[in-house]
């Protein structure tokens, strides 16, 4: 009988492989092992859905590549350079496509390749854009890994469901409106104006010469653990939370190179190569952890604050009425003390770098702040600030040269769909390189340099084109909830150290300010003197 035939040719077969030798064996593994590379390596260079877009070999072979500038921090780099080799679309990864196109990222409603097709068929390929209020696309698995058996709490930022997420960003729009703003800038101002006392003062950390990223990093996140948690760290004045600062650069560096490849924690393979940076993202989690119990023991002992948790908690859905869950709460401050911490002081120190390169731009920031302000104490958020149009100018060339997250927003959409005229099969990873189209000629001619008079003195169509493509924030509903709290302290800082301040620089600058993209931008100086305006 075939099937009694076949059972018998299965046990010679497993017989034949208990009488082979171990070399034998081991050689036919190595052999089968082979093969299976080289016809992944022809699969994607050839067959693959994604064969015919441009890259470096490989990386459309393999994720290594990947890896590997993750956890240098130089993809932005990279991303920029290979940019500049092949075009606007590249090939990153075997199943990643980079685009450096404004069109790419949002403003463009969904539209169908058959005009009568109904807005809610799922069969029929859409145009899109990747990070627009109607993109079709949503947060790829970059945000959602951990071990095995690992439960995953999404937060705002990791939360990869539309719904989910478009529930927290409504219970947390409150915590960040105009209104909780005004209630939050008298604290932020006390902040600011002991930050610049400790800055002059010679006899503060660092002495005479101060490493103004950690001076910024000091001040951040004194603000933010007031706002997120309803105590200071005290960090201006007091070194003993000044540890945080790494572990909080470590817990966004192995998010960055875990989520490029999350099987390296599914296999247990992240503890052994990057055993320290685990270690220290777990004690950042431990911190946070204890933080916000002690805000929630305080809130239920009654002598809690009016800050940004007490906000979230007392925050109700208003499409069903829900609260957010205490547990949910904390993890939510955790990532705005994170988040918030890093958004303001990247922009400052790339811009009092650029600045402290380019004494005639500071000088003329002196002047017009001057002349809109009689004193320190003036200086506060309302239309004088609002007016500063060179102020603002500045910060937007910073935020240009020095966004917070320098590397990509990596998106994928389950359905399919064409960006920028090509398509992209269902789970393929997207995105827009920020670093590479903050630098893209066609948007900003001389783009490496800081100029801040692109954004007042170019026709409004040069304007408007180069806002097209700047995206420090993100965009659409997955754009920074904290956008407007960083704003306000970017302008306030800006102008109070311009105002009270003058800044000299202890050696020679580079023309650029190095970040390395751990996900959030890693950087080190500018290492200055600051002395008093008088």
């Amino acid at each position: 009988m075939p099937h009694m035939e076949g059972r018998s040719h299965l046990v010679q077969l497993i017989q034949a492989a208990r009488n082979t030798s171990p070399r034998a064996t081991g050689v036919l593994l190595a052999a089968c092992l082979l093969l299976s590379l080289l016809w992944a390596v022809v699969y994607r260079l050839l067959f693959h859905p994604l064969a015919r877009y441009p890259g470096p070999f490989l990386h459309r072979i393999s994720i290594i590549p990947c890896i590997w500038y993750a956890y240098k921090g130089s993809r932005h780099v990279v991303l920029a350079k290979l940019h500049e080799e092949y075009g606007d679309i590249v090939r990153y990864g075997p199943n990643f496509l980079s685009f450096n196109n404004p069109k790419a990222i949002r403003g463009l409603s969904p539209k169908y390749v058959d005009s009568v097709c109904p807005s809610t068929c799922t069969k029929c390929v859409l145009y899109l854009d990747i990070y627009g209020a109607s993109s079709g696309f949503v947060k790829a698995k970059y945000y959602s890994h951990g071990p095995p058996g690992h439960k995953f709490t999404a937060n705002i930022v990791t939360a990869v469901s539309k719904a989910e997420h478009g529930r927290k960003r409504r219970l947390m729009s409150g915590a960040m409106s105009d209104s909780a703003l005004r209630k939050f800038e008298p604290f932020v101002q006390e902040k600011i104006d002991l930050f610049l006392k400790q800055l002059m003062d010679p006899k503060s950390f660092n002495g005479t010469v101060k490493n103004l990223s950690e001076w910024f990093n000091f001040l951040s996140y004194d603000i933010m653990g007031h706002l997120a948690f309803g105590k200071g760290f005290n960090m201006l004045t007091s070194d003993e939370h000044h540890y945080v600062q790494p572990l909080i650069e470590q817990f966004q560096h192995r998010g960055s190179v875990i989520g490029t490849a999350p099987w390296l924690e599914r296999f247990g393979l992240a503890r052994i190569l990057l055993g320290n940076m685990m270690r220290k993202q777990q004690l950042f989690r431990e911190y946070a952890t204890v933080q916000a119990a002690e805000r929630i023991a305080r809130e239920n002992r009654g002598d809690g604050i009016d800050d940004i948790f007490r906000l979230l908690m007392q925050a109700k859905d208003k499409e069903t009425g829900e609260t957010m869950p205490m547990e949910e709460v904390a993890g939510e401050a955790a990532v705005l003390i994170t988040a918030g911490s890093d958004t303001s002081s990247t922009a400052l120190s790339g811009l009092v770098h650029y600045l402290a390169a380019n004494p005639a731009c500071f000088s003329k920031l002196k002047t017009e702040v001057k002349a809109k302000f009689g004193s320190l104490e003036e200086i506060q958020s309302g239309k004088p600030l609002a007016s500063c149009v060179y102020l603002k100018a500045c910060v937007d060339e910073a935020l240009r040269l020095c966004p917070p997250v320098p590397g990509l927003l990596p998106r994928e959409n389950h359905q399919g769909g064409y960006v920028t005229g090509v398509f992209v099969p269902p789970g393929i990873e997207v995105g827009v390189p920020i670093w590479a189209i903050h630098r893209k000629p066609e948007l900003f001619p001389d783009p490496h340099t800081f100029r801040p008079e692109r954004w007042i003195e170019n026709s409004q169509e040069q304007i408007d084109l180069a806002r097209s493509g700047m995206m420090p924030f993100s965009v659409g509903t997955r754009g920074c909830v904290g956008k407007s709290l960083a704003m306000m302290e970017l302008h306030l800082i800006t102008a109070k150290l311009a105002f009270i301040a003058n800044i000299e620089p202890t050696g020679p600058l580079g023309d650029d300010y190095g970040l390395k993209d751990f996900f959030g931008a890693s950087r080190d100086g500018p290492f200055l003197k600051i002395t008093a305006d008088v």
